[in-house]
């Protein structure tokens, strides 16, 4: 690293950027801005830094939300002041609720421009609330502070992102001018004498190690003592922040005989076990009957999707409601949890494979799940696998059995995603998996689905809306920042057509205008402005043929289904 610079703002700089690459955090997404200036250099010039650029702070903010949700790593954004930090806040709220790392540098002018009225300052002090894990007003880089203090700043920044309950974390820099380098060089080589030794290796200054998180045996033991006393357990899997405890779930499920419910979230979703249940089909053939009534819950991850599942679970009131996740978020929108083991989810389940066959069901308790889906089954997909048109079933179905099995997936919310929870077909291949349901909004999917991309470094299919896609289709710009290909299938079936699906649909007389919010629009010359190949079959051949197309054509497509 350099002792000499024109000015000590480009020392701090040099000193974050550096900080933050020791600790692996090496992928940055940056709008312009002149008050970032000096931030924005540092990126530029340093070894191992991998930069985005983006004009829409808004889209940037999701693109490294997505970035963050394929690797776990925190992506770090940077913008100058004003509301430019501003547009980052509905990606900082995702991240925060989906519990995604973040680490957001907003610049910000000097503390004596504060509360003057002086141009594109706004307060950015604790700017996003309780949103962030962890908030820091970074000083205007000055000779009298030590840079041990910059130092410790970023791994506490780095730490608290990934901590057990990982997600943003804000650092509001301050910068006087000069903002732009010059030819003048001052040698900073005494002011940075205390971190000689820091400056001689590639390690952070602070090196953390996060705790492992083990169940209590007692309070495991007595859990197993509970189940013992019920033949009717039922495990639900949400969003696993872990992949590799998917195979012991479904462990769990095969030797004690459990029906498992798992969410289009959990990933589990097309695995091939008979323990697997599909329960939004299951819905559709009799659910409520005392014969699959549980009397014990076993949840492990994320909050559930499904709508008719969370009514059902309200109307029959367990005793025993078990949740399992490595967070202490309170995840339980029911009220409904008896009992919360905060550890991590592959402690627990080692521990409960340990059990022999205490906890086994009666074989007759799984027997009646798999009797009715297969009813349903035949009933539903047998019908839907014989349509002669394009829905927004058929075509969440196609895309599940159509996925190239080396690309991702990412799912819009409203419909998209449900069509997805219902129809997925459970013999598709098996793909990353990912969504915005923290607070399952439909801004920024467009951009969030790109972020992923750029994590996984593979393809992803776009499985999103027509309200979402327009919220959103700026940050198609984004696709030339990027080597891997996005394929976006639009469900337009012009406006919002979930609400169909709720009460407000009988209200005639206001609900076309104020809910479902026709558009009349089509996207083929938004793909044409962005470069996109753009698709439009109207039957499920013709969308086989191009959704094959445009996985291997190794460019980006938008296929528009009307519907």
């Amino acid at each position: 690293m350099n002792t000499k610079y024109s000015h000590i703002n480009f020392l701090w700089t040099d000193l974050i950027v550096n900080e933050l690459i020791r600790n692996g955090i090496n992928r940055f997404f940056i709008s312009p801005g002149s008050r970032s200036t000096p931030l924005t250099i540092a990126i530029a010039r340093a070894k191992g830094a991998e930069s985005t650029l983006h004009f829409d702070e808004r889209g940037a903010g999701f693109a490294a939300l997505g970035y963050g949700q394929a690797t776990g790593k925190p992506a770090v954004l940077v913008c100058t002041s004003g509301t430019a930090a501003a547009n980052y806040f509905p990606a900082v709220i995702e991240a925060s609720m989906s519990r995604i790392p973040m680490i957001i540098l907003t610049a910000d002018r000097p503390p004596e421009l504060r509360d003057t009225g002086a141009n594109q300052t706004i307060d950015q002090v604790k700017m996003y609330g309780s949103y962030v894990r962890w908030f820091q007003d970074i000083s205007c880089p000055s000779l009298d502070i030590q840079p041990e203090y910059l130092l410790t700043t970023i791994d506490q920044a780095v730490y608290q992102s990934q901590d057990n309950l990982p997600g943003p974390v804000h650092l509001n820099c301050m910068f006087r001018e000069p903002l732009a380098p010059d030819e003048n060089e001052i040698d900073f080589t005494d002011y940075l004498s205390g971190i000689s030794g820091w400056l001689e290796n590639d390690k952070p200054f602070t090196e953390y190690h996060k705790p492992i998180l083990l169940p209590e045996q007692s309070k495991l033991e007595g859990l197993s003592n509970k189940i013992k006393s019920t033949n009717k357990s039922i495990i639900l899997c949400g969003k696993l922040n872990d992949s590799k405890v998917c195979d012991s779930i479904i462990k769990i499920a095969e030797k004690f005989g459990y029906p498992l419910f798992a969410d289009i979230t959990s990933g589990l979703k097309s695995d091939k076990s008979p323990n697997l249940i599909n329960h939004e089909l299951l819905f559709d053939s009799g659910f409520n009957d005392d014969e699959i009534k549980p009397e014990f819950i076993i949840h492990f991850g994320g909050v559930m999707t499904s709508k008719k599942l969370n009514e059902w679970l309200d109307e029959i009131k367990l005793k025993n409601y078990v949740h399992i996740d490595n967070h202490s978020f309170r995840q339980d929108p029911l009220h409904m949890v008896t009992k919360r083991f905060h550890c991590e989810i592959s402690s627990f389940v080692e521990g409960m494979l340990t059990y022999k066959n205490d906890l086994s069901s009666d074989k007759k308790w799984l027997m009646a799940f798999q009797d009715k889906i297969e009813v349903s089954k035949k009933k539903i997909l047998t019908i839907l696998d014989n349509e002669t048109s394009l829905s927004e079933s058929m075509v969440a179905r196609l895309v599940s059995r159509y996925i190239d099995k080396k690309s991702s997936l990412f799912m819009g919310n409203s419909l998209a995603i449900r069509m997805m929870d219902k129809y997925m077909d459970q013999d598709s291949p098996v793909v990353p998996i990912c969504f915005n349901r923290g607070a399952s909004g439909i801004d920024g999917c467009v951009a969030t689905a790109i972020g992923c991309s750029i994590g996984f470094k593979k393809p992803i299919t776009l499985l999103i809306g027509d309200l979402s896609f327009l919220h959103d289709f700026n940050s198609l710009a984004l696709l030339k920042e990027s080597k891997f290909p996005v394929t976006i299938v639009v469900l337009n079936n012009d406006g919002g057509g979930i609400f169909k699906y709720l009460p407000i649909s009988n209200q005639k007389d206001v609900f076309e205008k104020y809910w479902l919010t026709p558009h009349g629009m089509t996207f083929e010359k938004i793909a044409e402005q962005f470069g996109v190949e753009y698709l439009t079959p109207s039957i499920p051949d013709e969308f086989i043929k191009s959704y094959n197309f445009a996985q291997k054509s190794g460019k980006s497509n938008l296929i528009e289904i009307v519907i």
